[in-house]
């Protein structure tokens, strides 16, 4: 008997290996395909079967592959902890492991480090070669340095037996390469061998859809325009029916889509370069998840849709039926170098140079808005793309003279997402459940927040439909009784996570068998048509960049069903921030559009402190408080309007 389980043992360790084996390469297939959803099934399927380090590798490329670069990044670190000691440097796994970390780098644009790693790499194996080399090419080419990518591709492409699909990324960027170096013959001949893998091995997918794309610049460097849109056209149409099958989760979608908005912004240059605008407009749409069609404002509403390439920012502007383009002559690299000074300089408050954050205010304006701005203009949808998502658009100067801002001349809304009509329910306010500075005993480190206490009473007191939550009483579990239509204003720490949005937070109180951290992917349990969610915590806006605009907490609400969402743009001052909300609430009584009363509210308090009346003056000398000082961005720009 001993001895049958023996050999019963023996034959299942001979033959589980193998299957294992065959089943992770079916989960690399799969990912090579870009069919990720399926491929992250297959691979839980394996979990507790086989070997760990090869599942926990996959693993990362697949996260790697969804565009979530930084969490890769974290997870292949994790990776050299758990498994980098049990494997010698030749081992093929590390070298491969190795890799993935470089690409992860490279692609948050560490050229230079995934440079170094990348170079670090050598092996016997030529698989894992070939993998280095089409890593590497594409930080040649990054770097624009077209002639080393070729160098290191060429050799790549003539090693025997390369895996199909690796063979057709080499030959894509084979083909990029050539045609930096003038070479459409060579560019020509790699791309369309490329693209005949592809359609055997991953006919319908993503990864033929790249194909397509570097085809279209081959037929357009030949002269071929209609062929090279036909191309381009195919690719967006793989990308879109590949989308829903990356993953159940909308913005795991947006994120991974978000990788090849490439496809749709090369697609809008070509329609504005042969002036088609509403063929621009319509993929600027397509891109950010919206039917494919020009909105209808009403003749107040102007629409600024900015699309940002490498190479230059388009600005497609809609006012009154008569849609035009622009073409901002700024480079992604110079726009964010641009905006991540006025950034900087805002959050220095009084110890900024108020003189030169006023000029570069004044001359993002003059970049970004003053080439399409309509005198008669009195609401400005935006639909940001790239560093704008975290530009204060009301602070950008329309006048140095007398340094006027934007806000003062239109309401603002950001609108990543535009239906036909843009008509917003104009209901009056009803229920509103109001949380305030929540008591979150097992998190000492967060300090309580007074001025949230202040907010939430003052606000609760404006709404005969008010429900008040302060402290302890501001409990996550309170949230279950939310009723569906009722408007929500929370006054709480945010807390954003760093590597994952969907482990976001607000600090709400625990309790009731809920531990308080409300996160990004619990809100969809308090679904509801809800007219206003108000997000008052520290950078509720901000989130990983995607395609739809930034994954953020206020995009949780929107999903869970919100029609206007006001959050923060940055850490926000309590009581500043308190009575703005209060200004906020107040006027959105009187005018239910959320954006007016907004803007209505940063107009009122620009005003207040720049000619404070007597009472204003005694307060302001109480808390000792500049009133100047309160006229700075950072006090009164942050808040935000977004509409789904």
């Amino acid at each position: 008997m001993v001895l049958v389980r023996i050999a019963l043992w023996l034959l299942a360790s001979a033959t589980l290996t193998p299957l294992w084996a065959t089943t992770l390469a079916e989960v690399e297939r799969l990912s090579e395909q870009r069919r990720l959803g399926e491929a992250e099934a297959q691979l839980q399927a394996l979990s507790g079967h086989g070997d760990p380090a090869a599942l926990d590798l996959e693993a990362a490329r697949i996260v790697l592959r969804r565009g979530q670069f930084v969490f890769a990044e974290q997870r292949m670190l994790r990776w050299f902890d758990d498994h980098g000691a049990q494997l010698s440097d030749t081992s093929p796994l590390k070298q491969r492991a190795a890799i993935v970390l470089a690409q992860s780098r490279f692609e948050q644009g560490e050229l230079q480090h995934a440079e170094t790693a990348l170079q670090g790499i050598q092996s016997a194996n030529t698989a894992i070669q070939a993998e280095r080399a089409y890593a590497l090419a594409a930080v040649y080419l990054a770097m624009g340095l077209a002639d080393r990518a070729r160098d290191e591709l060429l050799p790549a492409l003539q090693t025997p037996g390369l895996p199909a699909l690796l063979r057709a990324q080499l030959l894509c960027y084979h083909a990029y390469a050539e045609l930096v170096r003038g070479d459409v013959s060579a560019a020509g001949g790699a791309v369309d061998e490329a693209l005949m893998l592809r359609q055997r091995h991953a006919p319908g997918s993503v990864s033929e859809g790249v194909a397509h794309f570097f085809l279209s610049h081959v037929q357009a460097a030949r002269g071929q325009n209609e062929a090279a849109d036909r191309s381009l056209m195919t690719a967006i149409e793989q990308l879109e029916a590949e989308r829903a099958r990356q993953s159940d989760d909308g913005d795991v979608q947006t994120q991974w889509a978000g990788q090849f908005a490439f496809f749709y912004r090369e697609a809008i240059q070509r329609a504005a370069d042969r002036g088609d605008p509403a063929t621009a407009l319509s993929l600027a749409q397509r891109m950010r998840g919206s039917p494919p069609q020009v909105p209808r404002l009403d003749e107040h509403s102007l629409l600024l849709s900015y699309v940002v390439h490498d190479r230059r920012t388009l600005l497609l502007s809609l006012f009154r039926g008569e849609l035009r383009v622009a073409d901002l002559g700024v480079t992604q690299a110079e726009l964010h170098e641009a905006v991540t000074a006025a950034l900087l300089m805002i959050a220095a408050r009084e110890h900024a140079d108020r003189g030169a954050l006023e000029h570069r205010l004044s001359q993002l304006y003059r970049q970004l808005v003053a080439p399409a701005w309509q005198p008669g203009a009195q609401r400005v949808y935006l639909q940001t793309d790239g560093p704008l998502h975290a530009l204060p658009f009301a602070a950008l100067i329309v006048d140095p003279e007398t340094g006027r801002y934007l806000i003062e001349n239109a309401a603002l809304l950001r609108a990543d997402r535009l239906h036909e009509s843009t008509e917003a329910p104009m209901q009056e306010p009803g229920a509103l459940w109001v949380f305030g500075d929540p008591d979150h005993a097992s998190a000492h480190e967060l300090r309580r927040l007074s001025g949230a206490t202040r907010e939430a009473q003052n606000i609760a007191e404006l709404y005969p439909q008010a429900a008040l939550l302060i402290g302890d009483d501001a409990r996550e579990a309170a949230l279950r009784a939310l009723p569906a239509h009722a408007d929500v204003h929370i006054a709480a720490h945010m807390l954003r996570h760093p590597l994952d949005d969907k482990r976001s937070m607000i600090a709400l109180a625990p309790g009731e068998g809920e531990d308080g951290w409300l996160h990004d992917d619990e809100v969809a349990r308090y679904a509801g048509q809800r007219a206003l969610v108000v997000l008052s915590g520290c950078a509720s806006q901000r989130g990983t960049l995607a395609s739809g605009g930034p994954l953020s907490m206020a995009r949780a609400w929107h999903r869970a069903g919100a029609h206007s969402v006001l959050a923060t743009l940055w850490q926000v001052p309590d009581d500043a921030t308190a009575s703005m909300m209060l200004a906020f609430h107040q006027t959105r009584l009187q005018q239910p559009d959320v954006s007016i009363a907004l803007a209505s509210a940063q107009r009122d308090w620009l005003a207040r402190h720049r000619q404070p009346s007597w009472l204003d003056r005694a307060q302001l000398w109480w808390s000792r408080t500049n009133a100047e000082a309160m006229t700075l961005p950072f006090y009164w720009a942050a808040p935000v309007v977004s509409r789904s």
